[in-house]
């Protein structure tokens, strides 16, 4: 089942701005301008310099998420959600 999701999030064409990101997530945008400075996540830049994040990036966020509500450091919680 979770290789069949993972196929799924990341053959999506789905892009979510940084605005987008935010509320889906319920994080804030400096959050996750954070989360990509330290490599957590990534965005493909759209023509202005937007950030753009693909439907698996939400995905990962929400998982990080889930286990930084379970009480593991940010490092951690990244590693165990599919993180560096």
């Amino acid at each position: 089942m979770r290789e069949k999701f993972n196929h799924i999030a990341t053959q999506s064409d789905l892009k979510l701005g940084i605005g987008n990101l935010a509320e889906a997530s319920g994080l804030s945008q400096s959050q996750l301008r954070y989360w990509e400075q330290k490599g957590y996540i990534t965005s493909e830049s759209g023509p202005k310099k937007n950030r753009k994040y693909s439907y698996g990036i939400l995905i990962k966020v929400l998982v990080i998420k889930a286990y930084l509500e379970e009480g593991f450091t940010l490092a951690t919680a990244a590693k165990k959600g599919g993180g560096t």
